[in-house]
């Protein structure tokens, strides 16, 4: 149990602090934060810091409050939960992406790399054999979601391969 006295004390200081910042000065402020910061029981300092007036600002240093405009689901953000900054998008991700194929380029024997048109890069995670027909530029590809948040891309009538976003 506290003792009298101890509660007595911190309601004075706190009674102090409250009724000494009212609309005071920065240095004011400041001298109450110290004498708040002078406490030991920690319910009464935070008691004490809860009760300093700052003031207010004026209307015109206020920010004005306006709703952010919620943006259009956009092909570019499928496959953007792999990027490693990638904004929260699951909720807009779309199921499957067809997209034209700009450029594939050989990363590693059997890896590749897709520049789609729409200038997202899709590596691929599976090693493809040398008998994999590669999509030429033009081509349409389909980028489907998979287990555990993976995607699988298939090109014409060949078999899907495993690729990740990089771009």
């Amino acid at each position: 149990m506290r003792s009298p006295r101890l509660v007595l004390t911190s309601l004075v200081i706190i009674g102090s602090c409250a009724s000494a910042t009212s609309a005071q000065d920065a240095r004011t402020v400041a001298g109450s934060v110290r004498q708040c910061r002078s406490l030991a029981e920690t319910a009464a300092r935070v008691a004490c810091y809860d009760n300093i007036d700052v003031g207010t600002e004026p209307a015109s240093a206020a920010p004005a409050a306006i709703a952010a405009p919620t943006p259009a689901p956009r092909t570019g953000a499928f496959g953007s939960n792999q990027l490693s900054r990638a904004p929260d998008v699951r909720a807009v991700r779309p199921e499957r992406l067809e997209a034209g194929v700009a450029v594939v380029t050989e990363r590693e024997p059997g890896i590749l790399l897709f520049t789609l048109a729409d200038d997202t890069q899709w590596l691929s995670v599976d090693t493809v054999s040398r008998s994999y027909d590669r999509p030429r530029r033009g081509a349409t590809v389909e980028i489907v979601g998979a287990s555990m948040d993976s995607y699988l891309m298939r090109s014409g009538n060949q078999r899907s391969i495993r690729v990740r976003r990089v771009r």
